[in-house]
């Protein structure tokens, strides 16, 4: 059983966990850096727990190897039906509108950041 906390009724209310886990699965969540290491791994636990996600990534790794596993990383993401992919940069404005204008995002779950140690100080005003 749950304690839930209701803005509408201005009550708390109790809920059994189907009842929760049934509402959950409706939700739709964004996951910026859905390409990396973190990104990946949140995105599938996320997938696997029955969420609909949708995964947000530039791909702007430089290392042929990072290329590789970011590759493989989307690709098994791409095999769920509920998991969409959008390529894009979150510092441009007009996608995350776009994308916030076409899909209802009950949370967002940030993780995206610059893919090396080595780039991110020599391009730190980006």
């Amino acid at each position: 059983m749950w304690l839930v906390y209701s803005k509408q009724q201005e009550r708390y209310e109790v809920f059994t966990w189907k009842v929760i886990h049934r509402n959950l699965i409706k939700m739709e969540i964004l996951v910026t850096g859905a390409a990396g290491f973190i990104g990946y791994h949140t995105c599938k636990r996320l997938l696997e727990s029955g969420f609909h996600v949708t995964g947000l990534d530039q791909f702007d790794a430089t290392d042929p190897v990072l290329k590789i596993l970011q590759s493989g990383r989307l690709k098994n993401l791409c095999n769920w039906n509920t998991f969409h992919l959008v390529k894009g940069n979150i510092l441009d404005g007009e996608c995350l509108k776009s994308l916030f204008n076409r899909r209802s995002f009950s949370q967002v779950v940030h993780l995206a950041a610059r893919t090396g140690v080595r780039e991110s100080f020599e391009e730190a005003e980006q």
